[in-house]
């Protein structure tokens, strides 16, 4: 069975600038209806960097220790920034 993939459509496309289309951007974080972690969640997990090993803080978690490394190196969640020590 074939998948339809509406977002390929002509009807689906349309001009804007730039600035326009960062506004439609996707959500991020919490609001990602897939979100697993909280925005204290991940501070909290920034927080443990050099503290825990990443496989620990994923156990702590429930999250996978590719996730744990994607926050600390950011590649997820970068809208949320690690204080300066």
């Amino acid at each position: 069975m074939a998948h339809k993939i509406s977002c390929c459509r002509v009807s689906n496309l349309y001009v804007c600038s730039s600035a326009e289309s960062h506004k439609r951007s996707t959500a991020r974080g919490e609001a990602a209806g897939t979100a697993k972690l909280t925005e204290d969640d991940v501070r909290s997990i920034l927080a443990l960097r050099g503290v825990l090993m990443q496989r620990e803080v994923a156990t702590r978690y429930w999250i996978s220790r590719q996730t744990v490394s994607d926050i600390w190196c950011g590649r997820s969640w970068r809208h949320l920034r690690r204080d300066a020590p």
